[in-house]
């Protein structure tokens, strides 16, 4: 299972048994009698899960500042820090997306929903408060398919 940063993401269940906590695309992986394990990938992981990629291929799929990414799931495990994807996007705002397989194909695809500041700003403003943010890069949804 992976643990992520204070933003929304899923439990993640590893087909191994350690348990992992992600925080700004740093690994922790707390395993049986001290099989513990670090890594970290370049970007700024926000959240990630498990998706399908072709020819059946687990992959580690995320949201990062600015973009979407996909990794190899050995990522985990290696020890290595800053570790390139196998395949990244650059977005503005990037980080909130849905991995789905829509089409049937047994591949997910990654839909970039971007990032809504000016929502955070009409919502804090609604609790009387505010947040100024000049991002609004929700008006795009952008989709992408690894081949």
């Amino acid at each position: 299972m992976i643990i992520s940063s204070p933003w929304p993401a899923p439990p993640l269940r590893a087909s191994t048994c350690p348990l992992y906590h992600l925080s700004y695309g740093t690994f922790s992986g707390f395993g049986a009698e001290g099989a513990d394990t670090s890594s970290s990938v370049i970007s700024p992981l926000r959240g990630v899960q498990f998706i399908d990629g072709p020819g059946g291929r687990r992959l580690l799929a995320g949201g990062v500042e600015g973009g979407l990414g996909v990794w190899d799931p050995s990522v985990l495990t290696t020890g290595w820090q800053f570790q390139s994807g196998v395949g990244s996007t650059g977005l503005m705002g990037g980080r909130n997306y849905l991995a789905a397989d829509p089409d049937g194909d047994g591949v997910d695809d990654m839909v970039s929903l971007n990032s809504d500041d000016f929502g955070r700003h009409r919502m804090a403003a609604q609790l009387g408060g505010g947040v100024l943010s000049l991002n609004n890069a929700i008006q795009q949804m952008t989709t992408y398919t690894l081949s």
